[in-house]
């Protein structure tokens, strides 16, 4: 029976509502499905949007940069991609516009796959100076760590528009990932395109058999808590996930299967929180011993150090 509300039929939505989002992206959009690992996947455009595949082969979706997921194809239609309800109904069912009553799951059009393009390194500026005043002044880093990580070219200030880089390497030491962020009064943040989201930044242990990763979201925040902790690279490695995707986490643990214990400190926020959650969890069923440690103070740790800084200001510490 026709739905005079809507142009597809009441069958067709409820067919719609029947398909899970793991069973349309590998139907209709292979491309951008991305396996993490087991049952777990997320998204090529979003990856912080994870799929998990249950039991029963059905999905539960969760966007954790956004703080929401689902079940449905069509709600990820609705809500990640901004189709219309009516349109969503038409994608899934293969619903044409000048034949709404044609058969049921044709796949709809896909596009090619387009070549990604092939990452390179912004062009460094001669000198550091823009950089080095931010992460100092700005951020509270001291000077020593700044100009270690430069001159182990983990930070470096670009040509043209004098912004921070912070590079993530793989395990051969080959520049794969960048993360831009502006030093001026309205900063800004950005992946280096063409960056693999599976390397991220990171800063290995002194120590080649250390068994400790702690992750974070932001290498501002990594450095930060190697600040706080100037003993944890010589039993951890520092890593950052450039959000809350844990795909360079699950890449750090199989190029180092020395490690058997995770600390956690994604930022003390909703997004932080379930992402945490989740991460603590599957890892958990794979044997690794997991320690939650958010921030004491703030949102996340760079905001601990700044306020740190602060107290000993106030109290006439400041070195």
């Amino acid at each position: 029976m026709e739905n005079n509300h809507y142009p597809v039929t009441e069958e067709q939505i409820a067919e719609a509502k029947k398909i899970d989002l793991l069973t349309y992206l590998q139907r209709y959009e292979p491309d951008e499905l991305v396996h993490i690992h087991g049952n777990e996947y997320c998204t090529r455009t979003h990856d912080s949007l994870k799929i998990t595949q249950k039991n029963d082969n059905k999905s539960v979706w969760n966007w954790y940069g956004q703080g929401f997921g689902g079940k449905t194809a069509l709600k990820y239609l609705e809500k990640v991609q901004g189709y219309t309800f009516v349109d969503a109904v038409k994608k899934i069912c293969g619903v044409s516009q000048s034949y709404p009553d044609t058969a049921r799951y044709n796949p709809p059009t896909i596009k090619g796959n387009q070549e990604k393009k092939p990452f390179s390194l912004p062009a460094a500026n001669f000198t550091n100076n823009v950089v080095i005043d931010y992460l100092c002044n700005k951020r509270g880093l001291p000077k020593d760590i700044v100009l270690s990580l430069i001159q182990s070219k983990h930070i470096y200030e670009t040509r043209e528009h004098h912004n921070a880089v912070f590079v993530g390497y793989d395990k051969g030491g080959i520049p794969r990932y960048a993360t831009i962020r502006g030093c001026y009064e309205k900063p800004f943040k950005k992946e280096q395109e063409g960056s693999n989201k599976a390397v991220g930044f990171s800063i290995p242990s002194h120590t080649s058999a250390a068994d400790m990763i702690c992750v974070f979201e932001s290498a501002i925040d990594a450095i930060s808590f190697g600040v706080m902790n100037r003993g944890t690279r010589e039993c951890a490695h520092l890593l950052s996930l450039g959000g809350l995707s844990p795909l360079a986490l699950e890449r750090y643990l199989t190029d180092y299967p020395a490690i058997k214990q995770v600390v956690l400190g994604l930022d003390n926020d909703e997004g932080g929180r379930k992402a945490t959650a989740k991460i603590k969890a599957s890892l958990e069923t794979r044997g690794y011993e997991v320690h939650d440690m958010p921030p004491k103070i703030g949102k996340d740790y760079n905001a601990e150090l700044l306020a740190r800084r602060e107290l000993q200001r106030v109290k006439g510490q400041c070195r």
